[in-house]
């Protein structure tokens, strides 16, 4: 039989929170190979509940979410100058090597990747592969094989590196070594979230895709055409994912998830209501408030959503002019009085706003963090990455004094690689630490 190992790999960063991330991407392909009747193994170089890190204690928070474990590593050298700390997310490189050292010599072995700055820890993650099983194919795939496809086959070590969303590529790759018939039909697979029974969360994606165009988005490129998925088959890999796993919480991973919601996410939520199981729901990605209607609100609320973030990047409405016109002003302030009539409190009502981007000053900031307070929601800085590819990238190769062309560390949004003078970084960690200091305090009320 055919046997497939597939790893979700360290991240290296200045700072990494589990924020319900979870390798759906990778978790559908493990559904999928064994539809196909390969044998699958699986290493979560994230994982926080391995039995080998029980002793090293970590920080969970509240629904799910929570630190990731965490070793001090030594910068890359074009990053050497930053004064904060540089960290390997994830189980140590002993656990990792003896979880490969247990396994049968795979077919090929498939990898996933996350920021394009994180690539660092897929390079290492590649290395250790190699060490047990050297002449194993390597595949890769996710963000950063999509966005800087040619530097991950420079440097990432793998043997093949696979934009996202070409699943029929994929399939084909894999026919060479796992002898399956190659399809496009991927997303009608289950993730296997069986394969991670001690996740305290679970994702779903409702669809794929965006039907807008924000010009700092890079969704356009990483699923060209928005999609929706059946209802039904939403329902039924929800109530898979809750059966397989410890889980009571469930983000979703849309980046449109209220688009048609009458058809949509309302049907989805009534079916599941219908099955009899009561997750705690949650959106980390920011919602399209012209969406945001009394009744959607209301219909919310009742199902369980408890973590809320809304779309706004900006208070001004030259910025939404120039982005890709996602909202006006209005429909914002009327999304969360929408959301207050309907029982929510500010602690549960987030707002996006975005920080760094090429030409951006700090003044327009602060207005826009002082508007979102004025409507009653709390305001979340939301740093800007530079992404290859997006209209906005020619802006951010003039602003920036980093190569981002040649350097993906440089995308780093720790950085705010985009900030200009008119946006002072110390003022902005200041910024930043009181917005933090106001939303502790409200929490501990």
């Amino acid at each position: 039989m055919a046997r497939a190992l597939l790893v979700n790999p360290w991240i290296h960063d200045f700072a990494a929170h589990d924020v319900w991330l979870r390798p759906l991407g990778l978790l559908r392909l493990a559904g999928y190979l064994r539809s196909e009747g390969v044998q699958v193994d699986f290493i979560d170089c994230l994982d926080t509940h391995h039995p080998s890190m029980a002793d090293k204690h970590v920080r969970r928070g509240p629904y799910g979410k929570g630190k990731f474990h965490k070793a001090e590593i030594q910068k890359p050298s074009l990053l050497s100058w930053f004064p904060r700390r540089y960290s390997r997310y994830g189980i140590t490189p002993s656990v990792l090597d003896a979880e490969i050292g247990k396994l049968p010599r795979p077919d090929v072995i498939l990898m996933t990747t996350g920021m394009t700055y994180w690539y660092p820890g897929v390079v290492e993650t590649i290395a250790h592969c190699r060490k047990v099983f050297q002449n194993v194919p390597i595949v890769i795939g996710g963000i950063y094989a999509t966005l800087c496809y040619e530097h991950a086959k420079q440097y990432s070590g793998a043997d093949h590196v696979i934009r996202g969303g070409q699943w029929l590529k994929i399939t084909q790759v894999l026919e060479t070594y796992l002898s399956i018939s190659p399809s496009e039909k991927f997303m009608e697979t289950v993730p296997a979230w069986d394969l991670v029974p001690k996740s305290e969360s679970v994702v779903v994606k409702t669809s794929e895709g965006c039907p807008f165009r924000c010009s700092y988005c890079a969704t356009g490129i990483l699923t060209p055409v928005f999609s929706a998925r059946p209802a039904e088959d939403v329902v039924d890999e929800i109530l898979f994912a809750l059966r397989s796993t410890q889980a009571n919480d469930l983000a979703f991973y849309d980046d449109a998830l209220l688009w048609e919601a009458e058809t949509r996410i309302t049907v989805i939520l009534e079916k599941l209501n219908q099955s009899g199981v009561s997750p705690r729901f949650h959106c980390p990605n920011g919602l399209h408030v012209r969406f945001v209607t009394p009744e959607l609100a209301r219909k919310m609320r009742e199902a369980g959503f408890r973590t809320i973030r809304l779309g706004l990047e900006s208070a001004h409405s030259v910025f939404h002019e120039r982005t890709g016109k996602k909202l006006q002003l209005d429909e914002f302030r009327q999304a969360v009085d929408a959301l207050q009539r309907a029982g929510y409190p500010s602690t549960q009502i987030g707002a996006y706003v975005m920080v760094g981007l090429p030409g951006q000053t700090l003044q327009e900031v602060e207005e826009s963090i002082r508007y979102v307070l004025s409507t009653g929601a709390i305001p979340y800085l939301s740093e800007y990455s530079p992404i290859p590819g997006t209209p906005l990238w020619g802006d951010a190769l003039k602003r920036s004094p980093f190569p981002l062309e040649e350097e993906p560390l440089f995308h780093n949004n720790t950085l705010l690689p985009c900030h200009g003078d008119d946006m002072d970084f110390e003022a902005f960690l200041e910024l930043k630490s009181s917005l933090q200091r106001y939303r502790s305090r409200l929490a501990s009320l």
